[in-house]
């Protein structure tokens, strides 16, 4: 540099900008809708939640094509930031935060409807990220080790459902092997990373892939069961469907959108929760509160979980109308409570000295 100086380092640049990649995710975030009495978001920062699907804690898909390389993952990609599993764990009050955060693995199934190009390393599994940027031991990438391979079953002439099926099936596996009880569910849904033409959907709002729409409706089910709420959260460019999530127990009302009760109204009901009106009908399950993150960068994953713990206001309005759903505007501002100042990052580690 001038005068002799050395370049700043890539740690260096990192935690300079680091804070405000995060505060712009913050601020662009939407609450599309959010139902029950009391309303489920903020959680508590103490909460026992259950964390899953496509987008939990993959860098892929919060960064978006035009970013690591021109569809968004490459070959020996490694960049690092905040997955929405690692700022949960962060932000989370619990004495012992993984016991607090419990993150369901993704089935190692393809679906059909996303790009084969993930498949960088030819093994069938995208290569991963480095998103352990502080050392908490917690790798990136997308799908996470320990996820359990389930094959399509047999005589469905369909690669989509036999794809939906196979991933129900490993959903409902997994989902019986968490330990609960739970405050809620997270289904971070998302789109694989594309760029240009490769990203190109017939239809809009682009469906759900066939890991998220069995992943979505798992949650719901067990939710259902065992009395908590969920909350969707899309990583997305673009709008996604979700209105066959909005009303459990009910046929979705696709030539209205949502429906007029609301688009995500609880089912109330059944369940280790459930019971008749306000906080019960909250507990009972369905689909409680729903936010548009769209593609929120490295820092993304911290900014997600401020904004689900309530240390941070939502002040994001939809630019654009979200097709046959929300119009242009629509957005739920909330108030933030005071919260505690969060201590500094630790500062980077020196450089070694160059070689002499």
């Amino acid at each position: 540099g001038e005068g002799g100086e050395a370049a700043p380092t890539d740690d260096e640049l990192y935690a300079a900008h680091s804070p405000l990649a995060e505060e712009a995710a913050r601020r662009s975030a939407v609450l599309l809708e959010q139902s029950g009495a009391p309303p489920l978001l903020p959680l508590p920062r103490e909460a026992r939640l259950l964390l899953a699907c496509s987008g939990a804690h993959s860098l892929e898909r919060q960064l978006g094509g035009w970013s690591l390389g021109w569809q968004g993952a490459g070959e020996g990609a490694r960049t690092k930031g905040t997955t929405v599993l690692q700022g949960l764990l962060r932000r989370s009050a619990c004495a012992e935060p993984r016991s607090c955060v419990q993150l369901v693995p993704t089935p190692l199934i393809r679906s059909p409807s996303e790009p084969s190009w993930l498949d960088t390393d030819k093994d069938g599994v995208p290569d991963r990220l480095d998103s352990d940027s502080d050392g908490d031991g917690i790798p990136g990438g997308s799908p996470h080790p320990g996820a359990v391979p389930s094959p399509p079953p047999p005589g469905d002439d369909t690669p989509s459902n036999a794809t939906r099926i196979a991933a129900a099936a490993a959903y409902e596996q997994l989902l019986s092997a968490s330990k609960g009880p739970f405050a809620a569910a997270i289904a971070v849904v998302s789109e694989a990373p594309y760029a240009e033409g490769r990203g190109d959907a017939p239809v809009s709002p682009v469906p759900l892939s066939e890991l998220d729409s069995a992943c979505v409706s798992s949650l719901l089910a067990e939710g259902l069961r065992k009395g908590w709420p969920v909350a969707i959260v899309a990583l997305s460019g673009r709008p996604l469907e979700l209105a066959a999530f909005a009303r459990r127990g009910e046929p979705a009302d696709s030539e209205r959108g949502f429906g007029s009760r609301g688009p995500w109204a609880h089912a109330t009901g059944g369940g280790e929760g459930g019971g008749e009106g306000g906080e019960s009908a909250r507990m009972a399950g369905g689909v409680g509160a729903v936010v548009a993150a769209w593609l929120p960068g490295s820092e993304g994953g911290g900014a997600i979980a401020d904004l689900l713990f309530g240390v941070a206001p939502f002040r994001g309005k939809l630019p654009l109308p979200w097709v046959g759903a929300y119009p242009a505007g629509h957005g739920t501002i909330t108030v933030a409570p005071p919260q505690p100042p969060r201590p500094p990052p630790p500062p980077p580690s020196p450089s070694p000295p160059p070689p002499t």
